[in-house]
């Protein structure tokens, strides 16, 4: 409950995709930009063949990312 209640705060403000090689094994770049509901928001990238995945795994890191700068916040104050 508590996880679900956290990431649905959560929300994809920017996404970005980038071809990077082309051919049968092309890679692209998502770049993603996400931001949680006290305005604070994180950036990140993932590289990889498939644009789904890349791009679920580019949202993951931003949320990690995010839940890490939101916690080490707490720890300070």
């Amino acid at each position: 409950q508590k996880i679900t209640d956290k990431i649905s705060e959560i929300r994809i403000k920017d996404y970005n995709l980038a071809s990077i090689s082309g051919g049968s094994s092309a890679l692209c770049e998502v770049t993603v930009k996400v931001e949680d509901a006290m305005g604070n928001s994180v950036s990140s990238k993932s590289i990889g063949e498939d644009i789904v995945i890349t791009s679920v795994q580019a949202v993951i890191d931003g949320m990690n990312r995010l839940m890490i700068k939101k916690l080490l916040k707490q720890k300070k104050t």
